[in-house]
């Protein structure tokens, strides 16, 4: 499911009237940037760092292109660690565009990419690959916690 579109945004009458990225969270320590059917596993990562002490936003960046360069230049001021979880490969993804945006811009920022290698390119999307893949709540809680030690509180 496309979550542009999907059951955590059924409020809105038609995923085109999103011409920006959306706040869903705003708080401190670590952004999750989330894209299309990853966005309900951002929901699961924020709620588990929450009840391990760590403030989360979460920014849903549909469409993906062109970055909300404003929002973004916020997120890289206000937080230990941007992370980008998307569900297809890295290569010309969204955490790729965050990345150069960041260098381009002459931002400082502490940045994850969260998204499939290569070699899935293609391939239909499971629970057992993105797990494979260490795109499953569980795995980017343990990247995200190994990234912020010692960088926050």
């Amino acid at each position: 499911m496309n979550f542009c579109a999907g059951s955590w945004r059924n409020w809105r009458q038609d995923a085109d009237e999103m011409k920006h990225w959306e706040i869903l969270y705003d708080e401190s320590d670590v952004c999750l940037l989330s894209c299309g059917s990853m966005v309900e596993t951002s929901l699961e990562v924020r709620d588990m760092l929450k009840r391990n002490g760590a403030n989360c936003s979460l920014i849903v960046c549909c469409p993906e292109k062109p970055l909300d360069q404003e929002l973004l230049r916020t997120a890289a001021a206000e937080h230990a660690l941007l992370v980008t979880v998307e569900d297809h490969v890295e290569k010309d993804g969204l955490g790729e565009a965050v990345c150069v945006f960041l260098k381009d811009a002459g931002l400082e920022a502490e940045t994850e990419l969260a998204a499939l290698p290569d070699e899935y390119a293609g391939a239909e999307l499971t629970a057992d690959i993105l797990r494979e893949a260490g795109l499953d709540a569980e795995n980017l809680l343990h990247r995200i916690q190994a990234r912020l030690i010692g960088k926050i509180r």
